[in-house]
């Protein structure tokens, strides 16, 4: 089964942890102090729907806690669970079994399709405009707002001999470019 950011959605709506706040919320510093007081209190999901600043298409929109713990004791690790496609009871035990298996799998191929959601919304040449986004300013003193805060890079050396997997951020630059942390001792040095 294929899962995306709107299917994990569902999943924690259907596990009743998920809170929509339509109202609107500032991306500079009120997204993030909601959710870094939802992580302190081990509470459902925040997911922004209308951001200060947001175009009209929508097209942005802010999840807190994606993979912060849960209050109950018997889905605790509910949200880490859903990201590996298993079921919100899981233990650490079988989160962390499952993550290691990966390092044994084969690589999946791309699936690449002409339509569906992941192609509803869509942004090219010069309507790309990073700036234009509201993008959260996290902390007081980061250096600007950040997009990606959850992501992944895949980064390989120029010889092509070593590629590198990490969870790091990147914050917006200008209209096209993002920067993040590249520095010893690092993988990504």
């Amino acid at each position: 089964m294929d899962h995306c950011f709107r299917d994990f959605v569902d999943q924690l709506r259907s596990d009743d942890d998920l809170v929509e706040i339509n109202d609107e919320i500032d991306p500079y510093l009120e997204a993030a102090a909601i959710t870094r007081l939802v992580c302190e209190t081990d509470d459902k999901a925040p997911l922004f729907n209308n951001l200060k600043g947001q175009n009209e298409k929508g097209l942005f929109r802010i999840l807190g806690a994606p993979a912060s713990l849960r209050r109950s004791k018997k889905d605790r690790y509910g949200r880490l669970a859903h990201h590996l496609a298993l079921p919100p009871t899981a233990s650490m035990r079988e989160i962390l079994d499952k993550m290691l298996s990966a390092s044994e799998l084969s690589p999946i191929d791309p699936s690449v399709v002409s339509t569906g959601p992941v192609k509803e919304n869509s942004l090219v040449g010069d309507e790309i405009d990073l700036t234009a986004l509201p993008a959260p300013m996290i902390h007081q003193v980061d250096g600007g707002r950040y997009i990606q805060t959850f992501g992944m890079h895949v980064v390989q050396t120029p010889d092509g001999k070593w590629t590198n997997w990490s969870i790091a951020r990147a914050m917006v630059h200008d209209k096209n470019h993002l920067t993040g942390l590249v520095l010893e001792p690092r993988h990504l040095w």
